[in-house]
């Protein structure tokens, strides 16, 4: 059996060879002699033709361009590889799961410093160059690079005296980011990218394979836009649209309290010593300059009024664990988590939909474009979370439900209106991860060599998307004539949000046959006793109905960056990202660029701010801006939070009194202590412990 570990040495020594031969070149079979007897192994020849295969697939080697007298190939070393840092992106990838959190969070720092160094130089080369690049095209070579390598690599480990632990290892993690890659971010189908089943792919039963006409066909549906990096020029045909119209903000807010009463001077107790968490939400709408007159106070949200707080429609606003005693702790934390969510979709249907009113009763405008706070996915989209019979299973369908209100009011609107958000930090690593591979190596083909022969794939890679594009997109700016430089648009259907992410064998997979097959069988297995549960899609009489049906047939979310920063360092900027029926064929990539571009038209006439409250806890330079919209909702949510745990106190006081008659309460008794900062990150950890790991 090899040796543990032999693969990493072997091509270790390979470079090394090639880097004391005369002219750094030489044939595999000399490599092979070379190679063997200084490691003293015995492999034979045809394996290490699958090895230098391999090298070559993932840009390590490069052949040769000077011919040899006898005809054989020979190799080199590509340019930015030599035997003391031979590291890939992909090497870094494989070393991911093995760090420490410590050391991945030095890791992520160290990513930082390294793009801000070479902001003016590779950075600023690779914006340049991307102002030409088609992102369809570009897309589509980084997949078959990724695949190339990993089949290599597959080759490898089919031959019983290459295979190791390392290069096994190396396998899984390649398979996990090709996962990533194509089902998470792009939804691409099985018929596109096969390599679902990576076990048995692996085990010989299966193979990878890649169809690039169906590939490319399956980009157009995912990518919009010419270029990698096009400029907008605002004050064009949509300055008329936004200044007539109004542009709404919203956000929520939610904080931890243990209420505590005074039964006796001496004593005092923590009712049942479990936090209440409240929840709120507003919305701003900035209207338009010739309705500013008639709506005062341009905010909506829920009434904080005993009647709205006891109102079941308005459930979530305030919780305890005793509340729900039915609930496990786990999945109490996790429906407090969605609860903070869909309050906030409250306000949000009902703004988007013109039905909302402010604070002083007038009828809000409807907004022309509308920016969440955060991610405009529901934040509970797990199918098994959606069917449970409880609590928590209610607060996941609302979520979705409202979701569903709102895509279908975009859907009817024809792209008169746009519902997007502003996502100030993200862990999806695919704008950067196309960045770095083309800095790196992917740039070849336009300059005949790269941007960056010696780019530290091995910093790099840790750097997620918003401050990537961040320092990106900087390197261009916007200049005093309003024009921005904005990213080409990624679209991702609502299955890539879901365990159901790599499940479609074609692009035109019949999702509603999919869940009717799935209502069958749950069906007969309440029928047959075998659970008690029944379930939630029985309860539609079209299964096309139900909400969760609904939103993987038709919502697909559309993400792109903005550069409106400049500095140095820059201020990192959000990911907006904006609600669309890209699959049914209901809005064309015209309309897309359209919606983009009223996006950008809203920031530019309503402005942005400076946002330092959501770095808590951290020490880092990088400023974050978000739209003035969604910041002025921010700053009021606070103050609608403090409100609201006043008139709960009240509420509380009066209740006790009540239920007490032989003794009067006074509002002293009665007091909401903040809960520490570690007592509430510690709820939260435990209610995501358990769950699947989240792609956002």
């Amino acid at each position: 059996m090899p040796e543990r570990g032999r693969t990493a040495e072997r091509e270790h020594a390979i470079f090394k060879f090639l880097r004391s031969q005369e002219g750094g070149a030489a044939t595999i079979p000399d490599i092979h002699e070379a190679v063997t007897g200084a490691l003293g192994e015995g492999v034979s020849l045809p394996a290490y033709y699958k090895v230098v295969n391999r090298l070559v697939a993932v840009g390590k080697l490069e052949p040769d361009s000077v011919p040899t007298t006898d005809g054989a190939q020979r190799y080199v070393l590509a340019r930015h590889v030599h035997a003391g840092t031979a590291m890939t992106l992909d090497d870094v990838y494989e070393q991911l799961t093995l760090m420490g959190p410590t050391e991945q969070i030095a890791r992520l720092m160290e990513a930082r410093t390294y793009y801000e160094s070479r902001r003016t130089t590779s950075i600023a080369k690779a914006a340049e160059a991307l102002l030409e690049e088609e992102p369809k095209e570009l897309v589509e070579r980084f997949l078959c690079n990724r695949v190339d390598g990993l089949r290599a690599d597959i080759d490898m480990h089919a031959t019983p005296e290459l295979r190791d632990e390392v290069l096994r290892h190396r396998i899984e993690s390649q398979f996990r980011e090709l996962h990533l890659f194509a089902y998470r971010y792009l939804g691409l189908s099985q018929a596109a990218i096969t390599a679902a089943r990576s076990g048995e792919i692996l085990a010989g039963r299966a193979r990878l394979d890649l169809n690039q006409d169906i590939l490319r066909a399956e980009l157009a549906r995912r990518i919009f836009g010419n270029r990698f990096i096009e400029i907008i020029q605002t004050g064009g045909p949509f300055a008329d649209l936004i200044g007539a119209g109004a542009v709404a903000g919203s956000d929520a807010s939610t904080h931890g309290s243990v209420m505590r009463l005074r039964t006796a001077v001496a004593f005092e107790d923590d009712i049942g010593h479990h936090a209440i968490t409240f929840n709120n939400s507003l919305v701003y709408v900035h209207p338009p300059t010739k309705a500013r007159s008639s709506v005062g106070q341009p905010y909506h949200t829920i009434p904080i009024s005993r009647s709205a707080l006891d109102d079941p429609g308005n459930k979530g606003i305030v919780l305890a664990p005793f509340m729900y005693r039915y609930l496990d702790g786990a999945a109490y934390e996790k429906m407090a988590k969605c609860a903070t969510d869909v309050v906030q979709w409250r306000c949000d249907e009902k703004v988007f939909s013109g039905t909302a009113r402010s604070l002083d009763g007038v009828l809000l405008p409807k907004p022309v474009v509308h920016i969440r706070d955060g991610t405009i996915t529901p934040q509970e989209r797990e199918y098994n979370h959606y069917r449970r019979p409880d609590e928590y299973g209610e607060m996941v369908r609302e979520g979705i439900g409202l979701s569903r209100q709102i895509l279908e009011r975009v859907r009817s609107s024809e792209g008169r209106s746009v519902f997007a958000g502003a996502v100030k930090a993200t862990q999806i690593h695919f704008f950067s991860g196309l960045l770095n591979w083309y800095i790196a190596s992917g740039s070849k083909p336009r300059f005949g060599e790269p941007i960056d022969a010696n780019w530290d794939a091995t910093r790099a890679a840790h750097i997620a998307d918003n401050e990537a594009m961040s320092i990106l997109l900087s390197t261009i700016g916007q200049d005093e004539h309003g024009s921005y430089p904005v990213t080409f648009m990624l679209c991702r259907p609502f299955h890539t949000l879901t365990e159901f992410y790599d499940r479609p064998t074609t692009d035109d997979f019949d999702w509603v046959r999919f869940f009717a097959d799935r209502r069958d069988r749950d069906l007969r297995a309440y029928e047959s006793r075998e659970t008690n549960e029944y379930p939630v899609l029985a309860a539609s009489p079209d299964v096309a109905d139900d909400s969760f049906v609904y939103m993987t047939c038709s919502a697909d979310y559309l993400s792109f960056y903005v550069g409106h920063t400049a500095g140095d360092p820059p201020p990192a900027v959000p990911r907006y990202e904006f609600l669309q029926s890209v699959r049914t064929g209901s809005a064309s990539e015209e309309r897309l660029i359209q919606a983009r571009a009223a996006v950008v038209e809203a920031l530019a006439v309503t402005g942005i701010s400076a946002d330092s409250e959501h770095n808590f806890l951290s020490k880092k330079t990088l400023v974050k801006l978000i739209p003035f919209v969604v910041f002025n909702a921010h700053e009021k949510v606070k103050a609608l939070g403090r409100k609201l745990e006043s008139e709960l106190h009240s509420i509380a006081v009066q209740w006790l009194t009540v239920f007490r008659r032989d003794r009067t309460y006074r509002v002293s008794d009665v007091e909401f202590k903040p809960m520490t900062i570690k007592d509430f990150i510690e709820s939260y950890r435990r209610s995501i412990e358990d769950d699947e790991e989240s792609v956002r």
